[in-house]
């Protein structure tokens, strides 16, 4: 089955089958949206990334392969992390959450990837 979407993860434990912060997030959505949880569990394909340089390199550059079914992609990281990475590219640690976002999401080709 297709996942209707992928989440990323700064995690730094790399690829694991089963890791507890995406069993909490597809927890927390299917109490929020009223559904079963172990069916929403097979829509959502959780990547932990082995950190938030990956994380963003994958945003960035394998966008494409990742919603190539047309799955969203959607990535989880620390807001301190995430700050921390992006002031080598001028977001300051004092930058607004819009702000963060926005250079967070810079990709080739007009792709998107939802922090």
């Amino acid at each position: 089955m297709t996942p209707l979407a992928v989440i990323l993860y700064e995690d730094q434990r790399g690829p694991e089958k089963e890791f507890g912060l995406h069993n909490l997030v597809v927890a927390c959505v299917a109490d929020d949206a009223g559904e079963d949880r172990f069916a929403l569990r097979r829509t959502l394909d959780g990547r932990p990334m082995k950190g938030v340089q990956n994380l963003l390199r994958s945003c960035r550059k394998d966008i494409r392969r990742l919603s190539a079914k047309g799955q969203q992609v959607f990535a989880l990281v620390d807001n301190d992390a995430i700050r921390h990475q992006l002031k080598h590219e001028g977001i300051t640690e004092s930058a607004d959450d819009a702000a963060v976002v926005r250079a967070g999401a810079t990709l080739r080709s007009g792709s998107t990837c939802s922090c």
